[in-house]
Formats: C-alpha cells, sequence, structure tokens
C-alpha cells in the first residue's frame, strides 16, 4: 500500500533531487568560501564530521521540503508559506557564517548566538555597517534561490484528498536526521562542519549550555558593592585632572613616534616630540586580552581577566578611588556602553556623569560606535562647562579602530585619505583625541593633568599570523601604543621612575595601580587588602625586568570558542590557542615577526612558570587541558 502510494506522489522524488540539489549547494558554499575567498578556516578537518555534516544536510532539507508539501496539500497558502521560512533561514544561515567567517575565519556558533541575544540591537549595528548596497539587492536574490526547490516540489505535488500516508515517508528520514545530529554534538562545535548543519547544532548546544550552565548565567559584568575605600585629602596643586583616553584596537605596529609625517596620528607624535618632558611613551607595553569585554574591566579595575569573577566584582573602579579623593568622575564612549552589560559594571564605579553612543544618540557608523569626532565635541563642551578648579577624572573610550575601520568623517571634510583604511582611521582617532587635549589646554587643565593614552588591544591589516585578533596572542594584537603625560610639576622622583620603566614590560593593567598610588591608597591597612593584590604595578615605581605578563580572552565573564592566552616575559613570548593546540615560543629580540617556534629551547625557569600556570591557575587550565597537552613539557 506504501509503495503505491510512493509510485502517486510526484513530489517524493522530486523532494530527494531538490534535498540532494541543497545539500550541494551548501557543499560548495562551504569550499568555495574556504578555498577561494577568504582561505582555510582555523578551525580543525575531521573527515567522519564533514561527511556526517553532509547526511546531516541532506536529511535536514529533505524534511524541509517534505513538510513544505504536506502543508501545500493540506491548505496551499500555508505549504507556501513554509518554503517562504524556510528559504528566510537559509538565507540568514548564509548571511550570518559569511559574517562570522570573514572576520573570525570560523562558522556561526553558539558563542556568536549568545553575542546576539544578550545584546539585541548588535544586529542592527553590524546590518548598518558591514551590509553593502549590492549586498542588500542580493539578498532577495539569495532568498528567491533557496525558495527555488521549494516551487519546484509544489509543482510535482498531486493535489489528492489529504491523508495522513505522507508521515511514514517523513517519520523514518526524522529518527535518522536526530540520530546522526545526536552523535555530531558537541564535538562537532569545534571542527568544519556545513555552514547549515553546523548553525543547527550550535544553536542546540547553545540552548543545552544555557540550561546546564545556571552559574554562567550569574557570572555577568554589574553593579556590586565594593571595598570601602578611606576618604583621602589629595592635593591638587600639582594635579587636578585624570584622563584616560582607552582606543579601540589601536596597534603599537601602526604607531612609530619618529616623524610626525610618516604616521596615520601626526598630531599625537608631534606632542610627543615637542613635550618630551612631560610625556612618556612605554616601548613594549602590553593588553590584558584581545576582547574588550575583558579588557575594559581590568583596566578600570586592575584586576586581571584570570583572576576569580568575585575579585573583579568586589575591587573598586578607578572611578571609585578618583572619588573617595574629591574627584568628579565622568565617562564619555563612542561605542554603546550597553553592550556586555558595561553600563551596570561602569555604574558600580560611581561615574557621575556616564555617556555613551546610545545617550549622545548620533548615526552608527561603525560596528556598535559612532564618529569619534562627535564624542570628542561632547567631551570638549563638556569640559569647558567644569570649573577649571573641580578635580576631575576623565574617561574617553575611542571606536574608529574597530573593523572595518571608520572612514570618514562629517567634522573633517579635508581629511587626508590613504589607500590603507587602517591609516584613515588612525587620522580620525588622531583628530579625536587631539580634540580632547586642545580643549584641556583651552580651560586651563592640561598643565595638572594626568593623562594615560592606550588602547584595548590591537588590531590592523598587517598581521602575519593568520589567527582571528580575538584568538591571538602574537605581539601585533596584544602590543599596543601605551602613552603617559604628566603635570608639569609633578615631583622629579616620580618621572624618574616613569624614564626607567619607558623600557619594561608594562600593561593596561598598570594604570589602576598607578593611580592607587597617587592617590595615597597603598599605605595602612588598604596597602594588603588593595595594592598588594593587584596583578599590575605603579609606573611611578620601579618595575622588575622579569615580571611576568598574562593575557587571556576567556572567563567567568565571557565563554568563547576558539579561546587561548598570552604569557610575556622580557624578550619571551608564550602563545596558545585552540586553533593552534600546541604551546609556541618565541624571542622577540631576534624574531620581531614571531616566525619560529623555539618552546622547546626557551629557559627551563620560564617553561616551569608556565607549567604551573596551566595545571594551578584556573582558567590558564581550563583552556589548556582542552586543548593542549602536557608532553609539551616534556624534554
Amino acid at each position: 500500500m506504501i509503495f503505491h502510494f510512493l509510485r502517486k506522489q510526484k513530489a517524493v522524488p522530486t523532494t530527494v533531487n531538490c534535498a540532494l540539489a541543497i545539500t550541494f549547494f551548501w557543499l560548495l558554499f562551504d569550499l568555495t568560501l574556504r578555498f577561494v575567498v577568504f582561505g582555510e578556516s582555523t578551525q580543525p578537518f575531521m573527515a567522519q564530521l564533514y561527511n556526517q555534516s553532509i547526511l546531516l544536510s541532506f536529511f535536514g532539507a529533505f524534511i524541509l521540503l517534505y513538510m513544505a508539501v504536506i502543508a501545500y496539500k493540506l491548505y496551499r497558502p500555508f505549504g507556501i508559506l513554509v518554503g517562504i521560512v524556510s528559504a528566510t533561514a537559509y538565507t540568514l544561515d548564509l548571511v550570518s557564517n559569511i559574517f562570522t567567517y570573514k572576520y573570525l575565519y570560523t562558522y556561526f556558533s553558539g558563542f556568536h548566538l549568545g553575542y546576539v541575544v544578550q545584546d539585541p540591537e548588535y544586529i542592527v549595528n553590524a546590518l548598518k555597517t558591514y551590509l553593502t548596497i549590492s549586498e542588500i539587492i542580493g539578498l532577495p536574490i539569495v532568498m528567491g534561490l533557496f525558495f527555488l526547490p521549494f516551487l519546484t516540489v509544489f509543482k510535482k505535488t498531486t493535489m489528492l484528498n489529504f491523508d495522513w500516508r505522507p508521515l511514514w515517508v517523513l517519520a523514518p528520514v526524522l529518527i535518522m536526521y536526530v540520530a546522526v545530529f545526536l552523535t555530531m554534538t558537541p564535538d562537532s562545535q569545534h571542527f568544519i562542519v556545513l555552514p547549515n548543519v553546523n548553525s543547527s547544532v550550535q544553536i542546540v548546544e547553545y540552548i543545552k549550555n544555557y540550561i546546564d550552565d545556571e552559574e554562567g548565567r550569574e557570572t555577568v559584568l554589574k553593579d556590586t558593592p565594593k571595598m570601602a575605600l578611606p576618604k583621602k585629602q589629595f592635593p591638587t596643586d600639582e594635579l587636578n585632572t585624570i584622563v584616560l583616553i582607552i582606543n579601540e584596537s589601536w596597534s603599537r605596529d601602526h604607531f612609530t613616534p619618529i616623524d610626525p609625517n610618516t604616521t596615520g596620528m601626526p598630531k599625537l607624535i608631534s606632542r610627543l616630540l615637542a613635550e618630551k618632558n612631560e610625556y612618556f611613551l612605554f616601548n613594549s607595553a602590553f593588553a590584558n586580552s584581545t576582547a574588550t569585554d575583558l579588557s575594559w574591566p581590568a583596566i578600570m579595575t586592575g584586576i586581571s581577566p584570570h583572576q576569580p569573577y568575585n575579585t573583579l566584582m568586589y575591587f573598586p573602579l578607578i572611578s571609585n578611588l578618583t572619588n573617595n579623593a574629591g574627584f568628579d568622575s565622568v565617562i564619555f564612549s563612542s561605542w554603546r556602553l550597553e553592550w556586555a552589560n558595561m553600563w551596570p559594571f561602569l555604574q558600580g564605579g560611581g561615574f557621575d556623569v556616564i555617556i555613551g553612543a546610545s545617550q549622545i544618540g548620533a548615526e552608527i557608523v561603525n560596528d556598535l560606535g559612532i564618529d569619534d569626532m562627535i564624542t570628542a565635541n561632547q567631551v570638549r563642551n563638556f569640559l569647558i562647562g567644569v570649573p577649571k578648579e573641580k578635580p576631575l577624572f576623565l574617561v574617553f573610550g575611542t571606536n574608529s579602530l574597530h573593523k572595518p575601520y571608520q572612514q570618514t568623517s562629517s567634522l573633517l571634510p579635508d581629511a587626508k585619505n590613504y589607500s590603507n583604511p587602517y591609516m584613515n582611521a588612525l587620522g580620525i582617532l588622531d583628530e579625536s583625541i587631539d580634540v580632547v587635549l586642545d580643549a584641556l589646554k583651552e580651560i586651563g587643565r592640561y598643565d595638572k593633568s594626568l593623562i594615560f593614552i592606550t588602547a584595548d588591544h590591537g588590531d590592523g591589516i598587517l598581521s602575519k599570523n593568520e589567527i582571528p585578533r580575538l584568538t591571538s596572542f602574537y605581539d601585533y594584537f596584544t602590543k599596543i601604543p601605551f602613552v603617559v603625560k604628566v603635570p608639569k610639576n609633578l615631583n622629579i622622583d616620580a618621572k624618574k621612575h616613569l624614564s626607567i620603566n619607558v623600557d619594561q614590560n608594562v600593561q593596561n593593567l598598570d594604570i589602576a595601580p598607578t593611580i592607587a598610588h597617587l592617590l595615597g591608597y597603598c599605605t595602612g591597612a588598604l596597602k594588603k587588602d588593595l595594592c598588594e593584590s593587584y596583578l599590575g604595578s605603579s609606573l611611578f615605581q620601579n618595575i622588575k625586568s622579569d615580571r611576568v605578563l598574562l593575557a587571556i580572552n576567556t572567563n567567568d565573564v565571557r565563554k568563547w570558542v576558539p579561546e587561548g592566552f598570552g604569557i610575556y616575559q622580557d624578550h619571551y613570548r608564550i602563545v596558545f590557542s585552540s586553533l593552534e593546540p600546541n604551546l609556541k615560543g618565541f624571542n622577540v629580540r631576534s624574531d620581531p615577526f614571531q616566525t619560529t617556534d623555539i618552546w622547546k629551547n626557551l629557559p627551563l625557569e620560564l617553561k616551569e612558570k608556565v607549567k604551573d600556570l596551566v595545571t594551578t591557575q584556573k582558567h590558564f587550565h581550563r583552556v589548556f587541558s582542552a586543548y593542549g597537552s602536557m608532553k609539551d613539557f616534556e624534554q
């Protein structure tokens, strides 16, 4: 009876053919993306999983097509609706995978989904930033191509009175689909599989992890009670303004203070050269993470991303320190501070004013940020309105260097145009910083200002290592500009320490300890509870040449794959990533581009420090045990 029914159903063989066509499309799409357009993925390949994904793609397409056939037999508009929804889902799947592969060299993952769920507005920001007119026009064309197989099976559908026998065809395919699907998860989320199958696996894994990880849902940035701080009477005759400028994706490789005419930041370079007694440029400064949502909280608290979550939440922000010393604290950011729960975290810092892209209300021009020049002028207007005698702590967060890099500003109609997009963004950043520094001069604060100009992490287009920034701990992404401008009449000893430390390895994690030391918190009862708990060091004290600096891209707050870490001591670099699951060592003194792995020949003492770190420290151990091997430590 079933075979007699199948012979009458012309849609069945047509459905098989159309499902094969859809599967072939995804196979062709994957191979084209990986080997022709962008280059091979950084994710590993396993033939068995890849073949299973091809089979799963076929089963999935067959199920969607045959469900549309059944719906079409029930009620034609209903069947057409199923086809349109399926074609739309395929199109969104295609677009999201192109986007993540282009910028991260991996297909869409559950971690990307969590990112969007946490901040749905980012979808709108991304579409404004990354979609071109031609791509927008192409979307309905792609959707039409995906709808074509459904239209084909509809034409072959025999319009008999509906009965339940078609389900006899669908049921075994559904069973096979579920069986293959279950054999693929969760391992497949770390390997290359067909993009449409990968998305299904990742969504299921995200839901499963969300349900299981109750603790993880609580470890987010938020406003929590902080360590009690005493009131400080800070003399303001030498210093009444502290400025912290955190630049997004600012790489040291793109900041060479030799000749202002050969750099994308001539105005800042000119200041450094003209005011050598007040400006100190550190030659070897590092980020604490390659992820902004880890780096910013670490900069603001002095707590490294690998330290416990409760420590991060309990420690005062720099703004808490300055508030208790009589300063007003304000923050202006070109990017949306609602992202990654940054807003409630900053509220816990007691900022008197918090203004991000959403509050300024300008058009999003770059990822989730507005024109840096607009934000800089907001800062200028604010500074003009504050009495110059009032002690002030100001944070200015820029965004022009975030990919795909801000290229123009309506406030800079005569800006120089480079063929290098990163250089264009550097020019906008340079002008933005100059607006703020000029405003400080204009209102009489500049000579009494302590100014930090640094980055959350590096980036750019010169990387010699084909690993995305979020997971790369090579110098190109972790070595950052670090500039300190001191008040004109700062005491000689402080300048002496800065002069010595410019040649030591420092980190953006050192800013909070430096300010705590300056404001007098590192004496008495707080010396142990606060200052000795910092992993960073005060720049106004001698820094040891053999200090070990650490960077990581995942912790209790940020769950993400791929993941990795970096370890930096003197001229040695140790990097590890799930995309390169072996410890690698480099001597940047003889190998500045980190092309020759000398892990086996590194000093034994340093390797023992690394071994201790990956066996005893929670997050370094978690990452290394998941992807690495202790065989790396065998001689």
